[in-house]
C-alpha cells in the first residue's frame, strides 16, 4: 500500500452529470441516483467524466489529499427543475453514496458552469492555501492557463494517475476507454509517467547526454 504525507486539500474541477434511470431502490441501499453525463451538454462530445469521478475516489482512498472540495455550477440539463441540481454537490453524493468515501472528507462550491466559473470560485475559497487542482488529463493545458491568468499558482493532476497509482493493471482498460489508438496510447503512457513521477519513480528512457554542449558559457536573452 502506497504511503502519502497528505495534502490538506484538493480542488476538483466538477462535470456535467445526469440522472440514473437504472437506481436500485434505495430502500435496499443508498445510492446517488446520479452518474457521470457522457457527452458535455454544449458541444454533445464526449467527457470521459467516469474516469475523473473514479480518480477522485482514489485521490481519497490512497488518502493522497485529506479533503476533496468539487468546484462546479448547476446542471444545465435540468435547469428550471426543483429542487436544484448542482454538479459539485452531485459529485459528493456519487462519491459518499457509490463509492464509500466519508462526508467529512468532501466539501462542494458552487461556481458558474464552466472551467472559467470554477477557477473564479477556486480563486475566491482557496487562494494561497497549499493544495492541488485535479481534473482529466485532457483538460489540464487549459485549466492550468485559466488559473495562471488568475494568479492561482497550485499544481494540476490528472484524475487518472490516481486510477493507475491504485492499480497498474487499468493501464489497458483506460486505453481502450480513451478510443485506443495512437493518440490514446500517447496519452495513457504520460498518465503512467505521471503516476510514476508523482511517487517518485519515473525512470527515462530517452535521457541522452550530448557530447557537444555548445550552450556551455553562452547566455540567453
Amino acid at each position: 500500500m502506497l504511503q502519502f504525507d497528505p495534502l490538506p486539500l484538493a480542488c476538483g474541477l466538477a462535470f456535467d452529470i445526469v440522472k440514473d434511470e437504472d437506481t436500485p431502490d434505495e430502500r435496499a441501499f443508498p445510492v446517488s441516483g446520479l452518474k457521470p453525463a457522457r457527452l458535455d451538454a454544449g458541444a454533445s462530445k464526449e467527457l470521459f467524466a467516469d474516469l475523473r469521478l473514479e480518480g477522485f475516489a482514489k485521490l481519497l482512498e490512497l488518502r493522497f489529499v485529506d479533503k476533496l472540495v468539487v468546484f462546479g455550477g448547476d446542471e444545465s440539463r435540468y435547469k428550471g427543475q426543483e429542487p436544484v441540481i448542482n454538479r459539485a454537490e452531485s459529485i459528493t453524493k456519487m462519491l459518499e453514496y457509490d463509492f464509500d468515501i466519508p462526508r467529512e472528507r468532501l466539501g462542494h462550491f458552487a461556481s458558474r458552469s464552466n472551467t472559467i466559473g470554477n477557477v473564479e470560485a477556486i480563486k475566491k475559497q482557496v487562494g494561497k492555501k497549499e493544495g492541488l487542482v485535479v481534473t482529466n488529463h485532457y483538460h489540464i493545458p487549459r485549466a492550468h492557463r485559466m488559473l495562471w491568468k488568475a494568479g492561482v499558482r497550485v499544481p494540476l493532476l490528472p484524475a487518472e494517475a490516481f486510477i493507475l497509482l491504485a492499480d497498474r493493471s487499468r493501464k489497458e482498460s483506460i486505453y481502450k476507454r480513451l478510443g485506443e489508438g495512437p493518440l490514446a496510447d500517447r496519452m495513457v503512457e504520460e498518465i503512467q509517467g505521471i503516476a510514476d513521477d508523482i511517487i517518485d519513480a519515473y525512470v527515462p528512457r530517452t535521457d541522452v547526454v550530448p557530447k557537444k554542449r555548445w550552450w556551455k558559457g553562452k547566455l540567453f536573452a
